[in-house]
């Protein structure tokens, strides 16, 4: 958690050690110091030269995953494999990153060459990405331990390394009160699926909280944290119930909370959580009866595309979980790539999804997107009589 890359990978091998040794509480777990000759071990499970061991190889690797980094990979595996002080029984890869489909395939075929080449079964070598390793540390009640970091030289680098794409996005750290500004930009990025309403009255919300925690708690570090059923406010001040105050007069601030906790009751419970032992951060946790994307408040419904839109067939494979309660759908391709022949296949297939349905279909671009007036086009030229239910924006 350091925030030069030495510092970083040390700790990633770190974090995975803890991780192991609370997964394998009853077995014998240790990390192995880095240096020339290691024996192609960060960290074994087992009796060493006694039994045959599980390997645990860590590699920090952020960004690529390419020829240079399987090279690696192969050296640390082949070395082990080929070792006369130990008997390997299974031998585990741990990465930060989350491989894209062509990663995948790399990877794949490295493994494949080498149960052929040694003769090992298909379980024999695992992979362990960034979004399982978070998945087994929550699962351990690790994660706090291991991320909720109160030393300022410590940050988040790890963490936005080892979440998959949506945690990327998903994890906000504020370290003073001057930052809290940021706020905004970071529930307006690009991939958080957030209602609008929800999106502008939470930011609000946690910026009052953070200003509180900084200015009257003397707090050093706020966090937010947003996942598919739960948004979570953290911060190290002094401890405050900001739901049940008693004894204060309430301001702007804690009246604003009210208000929130009232609109948005039937989608999800807001509760308080002081620190304690086990934790040294107070919580608001806003949880969510539905995922955060299919809230519908104020009666939207929101369907995010990603990808490249240019074929009937695939969009015709995308699924959208239509929501009969909502007055408005809305599809947002600012993330996905268009073509404008294709609309006329997209424009089709939304309404057939929901043509028994009484709502409004709203088709969103970004701001600049060419597409968008295309869209409108071929609406107004081929398919009037929608026009009073789609529109483009």
């Amino acid at each position: 958690m350091h925030a030069n890359l030495p510092g970083a990978r040390d700790a990633f091998e770190e974090a995975c050690e803890y991780l192991f040794r609370k997964t394998y509480s009853g077995k014998n777990v240790q990390q192995v110091e880095v240096k020339r000759g290691d024996g192609g071990i960060d960290v074994y499970i087992g009796f060493y030269k006694f039994e045959p061991i599980e390997i645990i190889q860590c590699k920090f690797f952020l960004d690529e995953f390419e020829n240079s980094q399987i090279q690696q990979i192969d050296k640390s595996f082949t070395t082990a494999m080929t070792s006369t002080e130990y008997k390997v029984k299974k031998w585990v890869l741990c990465i930060p990153k989350v491989l894209t489909q062509e990663e995948t395939k790399k990877w794949s075929n490295w493994k494949n060459k080498q149960i052929k080449k040694f003769k090992v079964e298909e379980e024999f070598i695992q992979l362990i990405n960034g979004n399982e390793l978070i998945r087994r540390m929550k699962e351990q009640n690790i994660y706090n331990d291991v991320f909720m970091i109160s030393e300022a030289a410590k940050i988040d680098q790890i963490l936005k390394a080892v979440s998959p794409e949506i945690y990327k996005d998903c994890f906000f750290r504020v370290e003073t009160k001057n930052r809290l500004s940021d706020l905004e930009a970071f529930f307006n990025q690009k991939g958080l699926l957030i209602n609008e309403s929800l999106r502008e009255d939470i930011s609000k919300l946690f910026f009052e909280l953070g200003y509180n925690a900084f200015e009257y708690g003397k707090a050093t570090n706020c966090f937010v944290e947003i996942s598919e059923k739960e948004m979570l406010f953290q911060e190290d001040g002094v401890t405050f119930d900001y739901i049940n105050a008693k004894g204060v007069k309430k301001r702007a601030g804690l009246n604003f909370l009210d208000i929130l906790i009232r609109k948005y009751s039937s989608i999800c419970d807001i509760t308080f959580e002081s620190a304690d032992d086990e934790s040294k951060f107070n919580k608001i946790r806003l949880k969510f009866k539905q995922k955060i994307s299919h809230t519908n408040i104020g009666n939207p419904c929101y369907h995010f595309v990603f990808g490249s839109i240019y074929k009937r067939a695939y969009i015709e494979s995308l699924t959208f979980e239509i929501c009969k309660e909502c007055d408005r759908i809305i599809f947002d391709l600012t993330g996905a790539t268009v073509v404008p022949s294709s609309m006329t296949y997209f424009i089709e297939y939304i309404h057939r999804l929901t043509k028994s349905f009484d709502c409004k279909l709203i088709i969103r671009f970004r701001p600049l997107d060419s597409v968008k007036e295309v869209t409108k086009l071929i609406l107004e030229e081929y398919y009037p009589a929608l026009l009073e239910r789609i529109s483009v924006e």
